[in-house]
């Protein structure tokens, strides 16, 4: 790879401390000058104007948990910036020191052999803040849906033996009345709404327990919890409507493809932006595939649909499970699966091609506009 040499800072990023060392290419020599800040607003201001009186055309960095963010966000106006990915510049054992990895930073970035991660702009990243708190939030509704689950085993009641949903319009409305300490059957079976009026023997039977007042008490604060939690996921979808107004086309394409609707077209626009303009080419949802594979023209991002993980484009990672049913497993060979990149691969290139070129998708039943 051919050698490019400039005036180069790497910094090492700590929760407290930035490790800072600046790689001058003076003929075949390289010299190098060091100097640690803190990483307050304030320090971050000094840094950037020293970096700025040393003549520094670029800066490098790792990263790291969360703390390379305000670093980033300080230095973003006044340089380009490169942010790497820690196992890629993770140092030999017994070799690492803050200024010794700063130092490895700026030669490697130099010397062109590390990969540049995509970080998104301002509003993008308001985007995943939101879309992200959303996913964590409806995550801990399962959890607390377990819990209200175990509590009404615990008194003998099988109410979700019958009931499909225990926080639907039927379930809540009996989880109220336990929650207040009523025990009778048919006052509790007399909630049921819709289909559920016809298994009237079976909630009888189901609903035949008793809670103590501890859990009681538990299964209230457990309801009020997800009351909270409902508000907050609709005041998130409150913020997110407006700060997507402008995107409202781009989000209409997506809902037009089977099996995405409004919330996961909001996931898809704030990861890849609502034009992927990021990515060069529909090879960018092959750049990892669980495995590490790499696209060769598109940034070192994460970004599947509807597979096990969705890396970050930010530098760090979240795994979770999607709702968007594009991908399906590949099937399974001599008992080990194939996996879903076969499946990602025309999905990634048809989602590419609706948001960059504002091309529809092609179904067997004709085109999707």
């Amino acid at each position: 790879m051919e050698s490019v040499y400039r005036s180069v800072a790497g910094i090492d990023v700590h929760k407290k401390m930035l490790a800072v060392v600046i790689r001058r290419q003076i003929g075949e020599r390289a010299e190098y000058e060091k100097r640690k800040f803190g990483t307050t607003r304030a320090e971050i201001q000094h840094l950037q104007s020293w970096l700025g009186t040393q003549g520094v055309s670029e800066v490098v960095m790792e990263s790291t948990a969360q703390y390379w963010r305000p670093v980033w966000y300080g230095l973003e106006p006044h340089f380009p910036l490169h942010l790497t990915h820690p196992l890629k510049t993770r140092a030999p054992r017994g070799r690492k020191s803050d200024f010794r990895d700063a130092q490895r930073l700026a030669d490697r970035w130099s010397a062109g052999d590390l990969e540049d991660s995509f970080v998104p702009g301002s509003e993008q990243r308001a985007w995943r803040w939101l879309t992200r708190t959303r996913v964590q939030l409806k995550k801990e509704l399962g959890v607390i849906h377990n819990h209200v689950e175990g509590l009404l085993e615990q008194g003998g009641i099988k109410l979700s033996a019958v009931v499909s949903d225990l926080f639907g319009v039927s379930g809540w409305a009996m989880l109220e009345h336990l929650a207040r300490g009523v025990t009778e059957v048919e006052v509790l079976a007399g909630e049921a709404r819709g289909a559920l009026r016809k298994k009237n023997a079976e909630l009888k039977e189901a609903l035949a327990g008793r809670l103590e007042p501890v859990y009681r008490l538990l299964l209230s604060q457990h309801m009020d919890q997800v009351r909270l939690v409902r508000r907050q996921v609709e005041e998130i979808n409150q913020a997110l409507v407006e700060a997507m107004k402008e995107h409202v086309a781009a989000l209409h394409r997506l809902t037009k493809i089977p099996g995405v609707d409004l919330y996961a077209a909001q996931e898809l626009v704030s990861e890849i932006g609502p034009r992927a303009a990021a990515f060069a080419s529909a090879l960018f949802a092959r750049c990892y595939n669980g495995s590490g594979l790499q696209a060769p023209d598109s940034p070192p991002v994460c970004i599947f649909i509807c597979i096990r993980r969705t890396g970050s484009a930010d530098g760090d990672s979240l795994r979770r499970r999607s709702r968007i049913p594009l991908l399906r497993s590949g099937r399974h060979t001599g008992g080990r699966s194939r996996g879903q990149e076969p499946t990602a691969r025309p999905h990634s290139r048809r989602l590419w091609q609706h948001l960059h070129r504002n091309i529809g998708l092609y179904t067997p039943s004709g085109r999707l506009s």
